[in-house]
């Protein structure tokens, strides 16, 4: 299974777009074993609530320090995949791509 783990502050101007291409992502690449989980670090945007738009996406918050790095050890520590996948909210994936990097052989 693979984990695509979403990090971001205050992107409510990204966050669909890169929400909306992990999902094509996955149509495309027609995964059926996923998760998506969005970290966010202490927005005062509307980013947990667009992340809210999408069902399947779990979200959770950082509440202490943040950063980077912090945001990718939270979602690692709360993924279920044996593959993660880390993007950062202002970035967009497509399903080539994915495929690109993503070998069905060994990743099931």
């Amino acid at each position: 299974m693979i984990s695509f783990i979403v990090i971001g502050r205050n992107e409510e101007k990204n966050l669909k777009r890169c929400i909306e291409g992990i999902c094509t992502a996955i149509a495309f690449n027609n995964f059926t074993q996923y998760e998506i989980i969005f970290v966010d670090s202490k927005s005062t945007d509307a980013s947990i609530d667009i992340a809210r738009q999408f069902e399947e996406v779990k979200i959770f918050s950082i509440t202490g320090e943040c950063n980077a790095a912090i945001g990718r050890n939270v979602g690692a520590l709360n993924a279920s995949g044996n593959t993660l996948f880390f993007i950062d909210a202002d970035m967009e994936i497509s399903g080539e791509f994915l495929a690109g990097v993503w070998n069905k052989q060994t990743n099931t």
